[in-house]
C-alpha cells in the first residue's frame, strides 16, 4: 500500500505555514505520510493572481493575529504571542 502523500507550499512570512510545518514534522500521524514541502513566494503568488495582499486589506492584521493564535492553541502549537517587529520581512532578497 502506498504511504500518503502531502505537499505543503511554504511561505517563510506566513504563519499558517508554520503551523502546518509544525504539524506535519510533529504530530504523529503525519509520521506515516511521505511529505514534500515546495518553497514559494506567497507575495508573488498573490501579485500573478491579481489578489491584494491580506496586510492590505482593512482589519485582516487582526483577523490574522487572532486566527494564528487561535490555532495555535487548538493544536498545542508554541508560537509567539505577538508577529515580530518588523513583519512582515521582504523575502525577495532570500535566498
Amino acid at each position: 500500500m502506498a504511504k500518503p502523500k502531502v505537499t505543503l507550499f511554504v511561505d517563510i512570512v506566513s504563519p499558517f505555514s508554520y503551523l502546518a510545518f509544525y504539524a506535519l514534522q510533529n504530530f504523529p500521524i503525519f509520521k506515516q505520510c511521505e511529505v514534500t514541502y515546495v518553497p514559494i513566494l506567497l507575495g508573488g503568488l498573490m501579485k500573478a493572481c491579481g489578489n491584494t495582499p491580506p496586510l492590505q486589506i482593512k482589519n485582516k492584521d487582526k483577523w490574522v493575529n487572532v486566527e494564528r493564535a487561535r490555532w495555535s492553541r487548538l493544536f498545542n502549537i508554541p508560537i509567539s504571542a505577538h508577529p515580530p517587529d518588523g513583519f512582515p520581512i521582504s523575502t525577495l532578497p532570500v535566498r
